[in-house]
């Protein structure tokens, strides 16, 4: 019986993993995991969900920037604006 709920733990690990390679990457797991054992589809799937966290953090990081100057230029056209330098 306590065997039926770790299957069914792992299973469901499993196909979590299978639709985020595939709906991420468009990648075929199927015939990838079908080889692997069950440790080393958790270390991959770790891995993968790190470089994905790291990468996301980064564009934030960028959108952020990108937005702080382009909100110091818009000031500036105002301030401009305001004293007449155009």
């Amino acid at each position: 019986m306590m065997f039926e709920g770790y299957s069914a733990v792992i299973y469901k690990y499993i196909l979590d993993s299978e639709v985020q390679l595939f709906m991420e990457f468009k990648f075929d797991s199927i015939s990838f995991i079908g080889n692997m054992s069950v440790m080393d589809l958790q270390m991959y799937m770790q891995r993968i969900s790190d470089e994905y966290e790291k990468r996301l953090k980064e564009k934030d990081n960028a959108t952020a920037k990108n937005n702080f100057a382009k909100s110091l230029i818009a000031i500036r056209d105002i301030l401009n604006f305001m004293t007449g330098n155009i």
